[in-house]
């Protein structure tokens, strides 16, 4: 099913498929088709009502809910027990103990320890694979609206004072320190802190590795409409306005750390000042200026502040 919206059609049909861009699906060439009878269905929902139109999910996830998510929820599904402390266990485990070398990454800053799991692992980085490691991004620790440190260790923190487990919250705490050791500019901050990577030949293939934390460098998600390069990625007012909020989380619901709230206050003064006339706040600032950059200067992302 191939949804063309800017020309207003659906395409039905069965193809051999790619995956493009992350988690985009397209059509490919090279399609096999046994002999016999193929068979496919699907529920096509059509609607001229006015709200209908203006939240066109809302049906769609109503039958879903109505038709298959309610029942498996009565009966159980998708967990016949109540008691995600299982999960939970193993997570931790699994983050800062069987992988710890991978996932958690400590190193100094400004004469503090800090730390955070990394961005992103793979199969490689498993200490079960034999051949060599070779690391899919940039390693860096996040602090944005995708991925978010502070968010997760949160969790870990509450976690480990219910278990009195001081090794965990101490690995939280330090995260908390990561947070706040980001420099702040005019008010604003980045969300990101990584190290440069370099590309090693082993037995004629090529591996990407970290140089490690000691060419750490600040910058930005990389992920935008206007370069790959995190060190030149702008100013996110998505990613600055949630990592603030977690501060005035952890210093409502875990620690008085005035200097939490002190970061969060610089950041608001800052962000007063970038609204228009209109109300908006933009997407993104230049590094810069901290200017708008023109894509999304009035969008419906200020629902997200």
């Amino acid at each position: 099913m191939d949804m063309n919206a800017p020309q207003n059609y659906l395409e039905l049909g069965l193809s051999k498929s790619r995956v493009e861009e992350h988690v985009l699906y397209v059509r490919d060439k090279g399609a096999v088709f046994p002999k016999g009878e193929l068979r496919m269905g699907f529920y096509l929902m059509v609607s001229d009502k006015t709200e209908d139109i203006e939240n066109p999910w809302r049906r769609p996830l109503q039958l879903m809910w109505s038709k298959w998510g309610s029942p498996l929820y009565q009966a159980g599904e998708p967990l016949h027990q109540t008691d995600l402390e299982p999960y939970v266990k193993q997570t931790y485990n699994w983050a800062f103990n069987s992988w710890k070398p991978s996932v958690w990454q400590e190193f100094e800053l400004n004469g503090k320890h800090v730390g955070a799991p990394v961005f992103i692992v793979n199969v490689t980085q498993s200490p079960n694979y034999q051949a060599p490691v070779d690391e899919r991004e940039f390693r860096s620790v996040w602090n944005q609206a995708w991925f978010n440190s502070l968010r997760s260790a949160q969790g870990l923190y509450r976690y480990a004072k219910r278990k009195n487990n001081d090794t965990l919250k101490s690995l939280a705490l330090k995260t908390k320190e990561l947070a706040l050791s980001f420099p702040q500019h005019k008010g604003l901050f980045k969300s990101v802190i990584a190290t440069e990577m370099e590309e090693v030949t082993i037995n004629g293939k090529k591996y990407r590795r970290s140089k490690g934390w000691d060419t750490k460098y600040f910058g930005n998600s990389n992920r935008n409409p206007f370069t790959w390069d995190a060190r030149q990625s702008p100013y996110h007012i998505a990613d600055m306005s949630y990592t603030a909020y977690w501060m005035m989380v952890w210093y409502d619901e875990l620690e008085k750390d005035e200097r939490l709230i002190q970061y969060a206050r610089e950041y608001a003064d800052a962000l007063l000042g970038l609204q228009d006339k209109d109300g908006f706040f933009p997407a993104w600032l230049s590094l810069d200026a901290c200017q708008p950059m023109g894509y999304l200067d009035q969008s419906p992302k200020p629902a997200f502040l």
